[in-house]
């Protein structure tokens, strides 16, 4: 693909995931996986395609300028990964997970090809599950509240129709994370509906765009304060 030196890549769409699949484990078994970050990228008003392109993603405690060591929680470094029809998708490591869940006020910061991408988006206004390592460790902080966690796979979609589902918890829980499972789908709706309904959705990306699509092997972390 050849660009004009004046060209730079632009930033028109992202989704800050879990991915990770609740759906493909038995009730009590922790699940495993990582925070990913999925995104949309143009140049001259064209979607990208290359088979190999860096990108890099960090998380920040303010919405511009800041300090490395103070401000930035976590970086992921440059990464190569294909760009398809503008579209790709990376994993972040386990310490941008933990910053998420620590604070979900934080600003996502995208490097393309070397180019700083401006403005940084608000994590807390994009789509996320709660993160797989805080899922697998739960039943740790559970024993202590004396409570337990059991994976739920009581899921029906919110209307006929609709790609997405409200995956629920028994009478005596409390929802506290989502997930799913699909090999062509990635979950870009995570989110609690009440205190005992998790909503869940996923879309495809074709073409520079994206396309809601069911879920699959969905569940739901349900957490059980011991009477």
């Amino acid at each position: 693909m050849q660009t004009r030196r004046w060209l730079s890549p632009v930033l028109i769409g992202t989704s800050l995931v879990c991915a990770y699949a609740l759906g493909a484990h038995g009730a009590g078994v922790p699940a495993t996986g990582a925070l990913a970050y999925s995104g949309t990228l143009a140049m001259g008003g064209a979607p990208i395609n290359a088979a190999t392109y860096s990108i890099a993603v960090s998380l920040w405690d303010v919405e511009t300028g800041g300090v490395v060591g103070t401000n930035r929680k976590c970086d992921t470094g440059t990464l190569t990964t294909s760009v398809s029809q503008g579209h790709f998708h990376v994993v972040l490591p386990e310490e941008c997970a933990l910053a998420v869940a620590a604070q979900p006020d934080l600003w996502v910061e995208v490097t393309a090809a070397g180019s700083v991408l401006s403005p940084r988006v608000k994590v807390r206004s994009v789509p996320f599950a709660m993160e797989a390592t805080h899922a697998s460790k739960a039943d740790t902080a559970a024993s202590v509240l004396g409570a337990s966690v059991r994976y739920s796979t009581a899921c029906t979609a919110v209307a006929p129709g609709s790609p997405n589902v409200d995956c629920t918890c028994e009478a005596n829980e409390v929802a506290i994370g989502g997930g799913a499972n699909g090999p062509n789908a990635l979950l870009d709706e995570s989110r609690p509906v009440d205190s005992r309904t998790w909503r869940l959705g996923c879309a495809q990306f074709a073409n520079g765009q994206s396309v809601r699509l069911p879920c699959i092997a969905t569940s739901v972390v349900c957490l059980r304060i011991s009477p």
